[in-house]
């Protein structure tokens, strides 16, 4: 007769030689991933495909796409192991980078945006004094780099006191990956702002 001690430790040994099954954590959704996932969901509703079985309409959406089914499946299940929480969990992520800044004591508003084929970040902060804007921007954008493989698009702004947008931009993935923590304060003026696309300065909406 096997005893209850034996069976329990039977499944320790079993989950510790990595048999169990492997959880995708938000942390690794990337754009790429991403984005297939939304249009494999658009797929399942497309009236085209609405005849398909699952097997025959996921063959299609990957040749459409041209990918694999392989890798297609591999994206859509790694979005939908986190799906749930991707926003909110990026969205802290976020907070904890910028926490390691001089302005994390101004961040105002941190949100992801997942409905649309790429994840957008949005980032509002407090900025009392507009010489400090430029150095400020490129730390938020460095924060959404640092932070997590997922977002495509970061569009920022800042207010003063009383609500007022000062400064607001956009930066792509391929952009605010390249700014470097250390050399904000030297390079955020004269490199690191041509890296911004949409700016406006001064009191606007």
């Amino acid at each position: 007769m096997v005893s209850k001690s034996s069976v329990l430790t039977a499944s320790i040994v079993f989950l510790a030689l990595g048999m169990a099954p492997v959880i995708a954590t938000a942390g690794e959704v990337s754009p790429t991933d991403f984005a297939l996932y939304k249009d494999w969901q658009d797929g399942q509703t497309d009236e085209r495909l609405a005849e398909d079985d699952e097997e025959t309409r996921t063959k299609k959406i990957a040749k459409t796409l041209g990918v694999t089914v392989e890798q297609l499946e591999a994206a859509v299940a790694k979005v939908k192991a986190v799906e749930s929480t991707l926003g909110s969990s990026t969205a802290q992520a976020v907070r904890s980078s910028l926490a390691q800044t001089p302005m994390a004591s101004r961040l105002l508003d941190v949100e992801i945006n997942t409905e649309t084929r790429h994840a957008v970040a949005y980032v509002k902060w407090r900025c009392p004094d507009k010489r400090d804007i430029d150095v400020e921007a490129a730390y938020v954008a460095w924060a959404i780099g640092d932070s997590n493989p997922l977002v495509k698009v970061l569009g920022l702004w800042c207010v003063n006191e009383i609500d007022t947008k000062l400064f607001s931009a956009q930066i792509g993935r391929e952009a605010f990956t390249k700014i470097r923590k250390s050399s904000i304060p030297r390079f955020a003026a004269s490199r690191y702002i041509r890296f911004f696309q949409k700016i406006k300065r001064g009191a606007h909406r």
